[in-house]
This record gives structure tokens, C-alpha cells and sequence, in this order.
């Protein structure tokens, strides 16, 4: 008889699972948005929790405009401020510029050509390094000299029609 007795605040509900009848004040709310009654009542599986994404860090670190002078194979150009001879591993220009390790050098030599270093050839090359007071290193050795003042060109990429033109 006391089982069924009025407890003000406290209303009498269904277990939408079992069918029991409970009171308000035992019935728990499940994962699944149901009120249930403790014997029915379950915690969620690990499973149906999707897994937690960490925000990943997009910005490229020390990010930087390329140099407004400087477009693919468009050579740069600067002169020798000193002379160099065969056989040289590093010449000093006049400026280094936008110069960066990697890019292409093209040192005006008199192999082949005038004296003068416009009818000369070009020994092409890789840049390895850039030294102080504008001395640029590079991988393979001048073929022929080079006198103060001849052109020197450098660029970001070559390919066979760029050199070729030049």
C-alpha cells in the first residue's frame, strides 16, 4: 500500500525500455536521450564516440613573397668584380642580388669567343654557396677565364630553352 503513495514533486513514469513504473526522481537520463530506470539505464560505448581531432598548425613557418624581380626563367643578371681563371670554384660579383643556394649560374668566359665577354660561351653551373663581400660558390669548375666586368647570369630554374636563348 505505501508503494503507491502521493509524494508531491515526485510523479510516477513508464521506462520507455522495460515498462516499469518508476518514480521521476529515480528514472536516469541515458547517452541516448531516454529517461530510464536504473536497471535499464547503460553508459555509452567507447565505439560510438567518434574520434577527437586535433587542429593541425596549416601556416608555412617563415613564410615569405618570392622577390617582386624575380620570375621562373627569367635570367638576373649582375657582372664580375673580379677576375677569375680556369679551373675557379667561386667567382665575386658585382651583387648577389636575389642569389639563393640552388638557383643557376651562368659565368661569361673567353672560351670559344671574343675577348671582349659578349661572344664568349657560358659555363652553367649550380649555386652551393654565397660567401661574404659577394663571393658565390659553385659545384663544377670555370672552363675557361673570366675578366672584371663580364656578365654573369643567374636564375631560380633552367630549362633547355631559357639557356639556349641566351
Amino acid at each position: 500500500m505505501t508503494e503507491h503513495v502521493y509524494i508531491p514533486g515526485d510523479p510516477w513514469a513508464i521506462c520507455p525500455r522495460c515498462g516499469d513504473k518508476r518514480r521521476q526522481s529515480v528514472m536516469r537520463n541515458e547517452w541516448t536521450g531516454q529517461r530510464v530506470c536504473p536497471r535499464c539505464w547503460e553508459i555509452k560505448h567507447p565505439q560510438l564516440t567518434g574520434p577527437r581531432y586535433l587542429r593541425e598548425d596549416m601556416a608555412v613557418p617563415d613564410a615569405r613573397p618570392r622577390p617582386a624581380d624575380v620570375e621562373l626563367n627569367t635570367p638576373l643578371e649582375t657582372t664580375l668584380a673580379a677576375p677569375a681563371s680556369a679551373g675557379a670554384l667561386s667567382v665575386q660579383v658585382a651583387d648577389t642580388g636575389a642569389m639563393e643556394t640552388g638557383w643557376v649560374l651562368g659565368v661569361t668566359t673567353d672560351q670559344g669567343g671574343s675577348a671582349d665577354g659578349r661572344g664568349g660561351t657560358y659555363d652553367w653551373t649550380t649555386i652551393v654557396g654565397l660567401g661574404t663581400d659577394n663571393v658565390v660558390q659553385f659545384t663544377q669548375p670555370l672552363l675557361g677565364s673570366a675578366q672584371m666586368g663580364w656578365t654573369v647570369f643567374y636564375l631560380p630554374t633552367l630549362n633547355r630553352q631559357t639557356w639556349e636563348d641566351l
